[in-house]
């Protein structure tokens, strides 16, 4: 009886992420991802104006996470790919060496998206192209997806997303969704054929802050590379131990005036250099040591390149 019950309750939630969760989402979305309108997404493209003649000429709002919806509403442009409407942001200082996931959802349709990020002068820093996209597979909690992780730049300050025009007319295979109804029930069901998702101008794609696990991302993120501990380097001046306020065995470090000057000169400098591995570990030892502002100082050295 136990095992029945399981059983329906995994079959509804399959039901419920295949239906492409038609009772979420706007209704826009869902007419993206629910409908197949690529062909009048074509013909909208091919006499759409353009907004802009080259990537100076961009509107960059602040980028925010989230669902974007790129449709007959959103501007168009020229790239080397070919006409293409398009998503454009800024990249503000608290993404700044952060990780982005970005998708591109798949429905009835997909968005062959295409990445620019750019420079503060909007010379590309990278072009990622379709194929640095891997096709996700369903889940009891998502439908399939384009998807990418992207390690952002100190140098990249914009970012344009918009679709590989010249994959207009074809499509791209998934597996067919009552697969993961057999996965999950263990109930060999009759062969399905793999669907043919055909790629449309218009689709949903969602960024997001993915895992930040390189040292880059840790170094720039609210939470300390590594805790204060009681140790000191060969490598500079020692640190001046303080007498913890709380009642607990955690002892607290600070730096000594001369560290912290130490610290603040190597870093800048490494900075200057290039040396941007060499900048990350000297702020880890100047934390250990009790400089708190290491991380402040190596995001401002960053910043004025």
């Amino acid at each position: 009886m136990k095992l029945s019950w399981f059983f329906n309750i995994t079959a509804l939630s399959i039901t419920t992420v295949l239906a492409g969760c038609a009772s979420s989402g706007s209704n826009q979305e869902n007419q993206l991802l629910n409908n197949d309108l690529s062909t009048s997404a074509t013909q909208a493209l091919a006499t759409q104006s353009l907004c802009c003649n080259d990537l100076a000429q961009v509107t960059y709002p602040a980028l925010e996470t989230g669902k974007k919806l790129i449709n007959g509403t959103s501007p168009a442009m020229q790239f080397e790919s070919g006409k293409s409407y398009f998503y454009a942001a800024k990249i503000d200082d608290q993404y700044l060496g952060k990780q982005l996931s970005i998708h591109s959802s798949i429905g009835k349709t997909v968005f062959p998206l295409q990445v620019l990020l750019l420079k503060a002068d909007h010379q590309v820093s990278r072009s990622l192209p379709l194929s640095a996209f891997s096709t996700t597979g369903y889940s009891l909690m998502s439908s399939p997806a384009l998807k990418a992780d992207i390690q952002l730049f100190p140098e990249e300050k914009f970012m344009i997303i918009y679709a590989d025009n010249r994959m207009m007319g074809k499509s791209i295979k998934i597996p067919h969704p009552e697969k993961l109804k057999e996965k999950a029930t263990g109930i060999v069901a009759p062969p399905y054929p793999d669907l043919d998702i055909p790629f449309s101008p218009w689709g949903v794609v969602e960024i997001q802050t993915a895992g930040n696990n390189s040292a880059l991302s840790k170094l720039l993120s609210s939470e300390p590379v590594l805790s204060s501990q009681n140790t000191t380097t060969g490598s500079a001046p020692a640190a001046t131990a303080v007498a913890p306020k709380s009642s607990t065995s955690t002892v607290a470090v600070t730096a000594s005036s001369q560290t912290q000057q130490y610290y603040q000169q190597a870093i800048q400098q490494a900075v200057k250099n290039n040396q941007i591995e060499q900048a990350m570990q000297l702020v880890a030892e100047a934390e250990k040591l009790g400089f708190n502002d290491a991380r402040t100082v190596f995001v401002e050295a960053v910043k004025q390149k």
